[in-house]
């Protein structure tokens, strides 16, 4: 085989490679849903990031804002049918805190929602979060 035409195979092999690469990469994208949410309250208090869906979990990322006081934020995955699967609190006083973890959803298909939850002064602010967004409720 000659220098010119091996040359041209390794960089067809290589285009097929990085072809498959990104394909795989989009499908990958494609199959894992992510959604945001964002909830705030009349004390300029707010929650906000994402939530991946993976067949049995969901993934959440997030960052709560408090400027004075404290407030705190409950996640829950729920079935189709209202059954809580997991929850998760966290609370953040006087500032800013980064979160993220991973829900339980151990049912097939996963987690039908998350309701996401904003806590302050006896007041609950949420929304409601499916694979397609999420709404305030």
């Amino acid at each position: 085989m000659s220098k010119r035409i091996r040359a041209g195979a390794v960089a067809a092999g290589a285009m097929l490679a990085l072809t498959g690469a990104a394909t795989n990469a989009h499908g990958a994208a494609d199959a894992y849903p992510e959604t945001s949410y964002y909830v705030s309250n009349r004390y300029n208090e707010v929650v906000s990031g994402n939530l991946v869906w993976y067949n049995q979990s969901v993934r959440v990322g997030g960052k709560l804002t408090v400027p004075t006081g404290c407030a705190s934020v409950k996640y829950s995955t729920w079935t189709e049918g209202g059954r809580k699967l997991d929850e998760q609190v966290r609370e953040v006083c006087n500032g800013s805190r980064g979160h993220g973890f991973t829900l339980d959803a151990d049912v097939a298909g996963g987690a039908h929602h998350v309701w996401v939850d904003l806590r302050s002064a006896g007041i609950v602010n949420k929304d409601l979060c499916t694979r397609s967004g999420c709404e305030s409720r």
